[in-house]
């Protein structure tokens, strides 16, 4: 599957609150968007 870039916009505060969050689970805000789009998908 081919990979394309996206430029979102975000609060910078929500960003990095993500940020650490997901670091402690061992991923990165790309990987977390692209599980909450697939999901999204899946549930149609």
């Amino acid at each position: 599957m081919s990979k394309v870039s996206t430029n979102i916009s975000l609060d910078a505060e929500t960003k990095a609150k993500a940020q650490v969050m997901l670091a402690d689970l061992g991923m990165d805000l790309s990987t977390a968007v692209n599980i909450f789009l697939r999901q999204m998908l899946y549930e149609g």
